[in-house]
């Protein structure tokens, strides 16, 4: 009788760890900063979002078109900041926006990008120029 409990525990054990190690870790909603070229002020972003239900990944080469900081603002390819690694996750409601550091992230139809920052006194306001927009994978 041991051994049946046993096995039975050894097996309910392996059972457990094949479906939590084997589940779709969904990715996080935002947009990623994978990559930039100084030479030329291209900033690669990889967009995961989620459309009727699917997994959508989209990878985004755009340019600095303007930056506004609290000191400061500028126009160009190196107007704007970055930081590789980064990733960018827009609030969603007021509650979150109340909670802390409210990002909005808006693709325009002029094929411009935008990121909001902060708030009041705070706020940074970056925009870019997609220079290509492209479906790399999706659920």
């Amino acid at each position: 009788m041991r051994n049946s409990q046993t096995v039975l525990l050894l097996f309910a054990l392996v059972t457990l760890m094949y479906l939590t190690g084997c589940k779709n870790k969904s990715e996080p909603y935002g947009y990623r900063v994978v990559g930039f070229d100084s030479t030329s002020g291209e900033w690669t972003l990889v967009h995961t979002d989620t459309v009727d239900g699917k997994l959508l990944r989209q990878r985004l080469v755009v340019v600095c078109k303007y930056a506004k900081w609290p000191d400061h603002e500028g126009s160009g390819k190196d107007a704007c900041h970055l930081q590789v690694g980064e990733l960018m996750v827009p609030t969603l409601s007021p509650s979150e926006v109340k909670a802390g550091h409210p990002v909005i992230a808006m693709e325009w139809n002029d094929g411009s990008l935008t990121f909001e920052e902060g708030s009041g006194t705070n706020e940074v306001y970056q925009s870019f120029e997609i220079k290509k927009s492209e479906i790399i994978a999706g659920q």
